[in-house]
């Protein structure tokens, strides 16, 4: 029962092609990951009773019984994973008795670099990396683009403290001045068409800066509220002409998508009054199933379109960043076309979910 030497491997085959050659018990052999398809002959060195003898060998890693293959003396393995495996062999005598233990031959299928722990290892760390990365800058560009919106609304607000010291307050100043002058009765010196008149452009200044600030309740939905708008634009602003493209047909929107729709849609405007010296201004409005679009031409001066947010903050294009902001919050898409000298284009187009909450469809404060 002890091991039997005189059985060895005479031949060790390698994707049809000789390898080693007399490999005895407690030989090892190693490959790479591309030579895994191994023959092998073996012999038992005893010439006594030939025909007598049988073989049976398993590949341990891979079979999980002998195989029995009489008095056939090779064997073969294809597509063998990369692996350790131990190649065993037994034989019987000419009397028939099998050895019990027959010969080990180690063999070792290296792995290729990718499949190897180490690379594993790096690939897990490195995507890690990169995801950590990746958060780290997503992070910086929402602080950055924060800090660029808080400038945004901050200049907004100072142009509206503006408006108001500049308008309506400088005009109830000159009232006062009228009422408080020495010796004299606005009454009886004539000069009650000229309070009035003050008092009315004062009072039209206020309801303009507070409708600028406002929102409608859109209890007629956006095409409505967007017409009341521009109708009250083109009768402040005489001087240019209005191309009215609204359709009036849509379908229900959730309210907060209304709300910051019409607050491009009144920056782009204000845009229009306060920078761009047009002459004219076509809007177009339309819903197309859950597609909606807004469009806003004029052909005034134009202007050179920063490609990045922090430009928009260095040319004070501070209506622009608080429109990208509007859009961003809702999912819609803004685009800006502009060519100096020639016109100006604003452009929204906002795809409606599939299906909207009552709440949503009746325009119905949340709680």
């Amino acid at each position: 029962n002890a091991v039997n030497m005189s059985l060895v491997v005479t031949s060790f085959n390698v994707s049809g092609r000789p390898y080693r050659y007399d490999l005895e018990n407690g030989d090892s052999v190693r490959l790479t990951y591309e030579q895994n398809d191994l023959s092998f002959d073996f012999a038992l060195l005893d010439f006594s009773g030939p025909a007598k003898k049988r073989y049976a060998y398993m590949l341990q890693g891979e079979d999980e019984r002998w195989i029995l293959c009489g008095n056939r003396n090779n064997g073969a393995y294809n597509n063998l994973e990369p692996g350790h495996y131990v190649l065993r062999i037994k034989s019987t005598n000419a009397q028939g008795v099998w050895d019990k233990t027959g010969i080990a031959i180690t063999i070792v299928i290296a792995p290729p670099f990718w499949r190897t722990w180490w690379f594993q290892l790096l690939a897990v760390i490195s995507l890690v990396a990169l995801l950590f990365t990746w958060l780290l800058r997503a992070r910086a560009r929402d602080r950055a683009y924060q800090l660029v919106l808080d400038h945004a609304l901050e200049s907004e607000r100072m142009n509206i403290a503006g408006e108001l010291h500049d308008g309506p307050l400088q005009d109830l100043y000159a009232t006062r001045f009228l009422l408080e002058t020495p010796n004299a009765n606005p009454l009886e010196l004539g000069a009650r068409h000229e309070l009035d008149a003050l008092l009315k452009k004062v009072r039209g200044e206020l309801r303009a800066v507070t409708g600028e600030l406002q929102l409608p309740r859109f209890e007629n939905g956006l095409p409505e509220e967007l017409t009341l708008f521009l109708d009250a634009f083109a009768e402040q602003n005489p001087a240019i002409q209005i191309l009215n493209g609204i359709d009036p047909t849509s379908n229900a929107l959730p309210l907060k998508v209304q709300q910051n729709l019409f607050r491009i849609f009144r920056t782009a405007l204000a845009n229009v009054r306060k920078h761009s010296q047009a002459g004219q201004v076509t809007i177009l409005f339309k819903q197309e199933g859950r597609m909606v679009s807004i469009e806003i031409v004029d052909d005034g001066r134009g202007f050179e379109v920063p490609s990045k947010l922090n430009a928009l903050r260095g040319d004070k294009h501070y209506g622009l960043i608080l429109m990208k902001a509007f859009a961003l919050e809702i999912g819609a898409k803004l685009t800006i076309a502009s060519i100096p000298g020639k016109e100006t284009k604003i452009s929204v187009t906002y795809l409606a979910p599939r299906m909207l909450r009552a709440s949503n469809l009746f325009n119905i404060p949340k709680p």
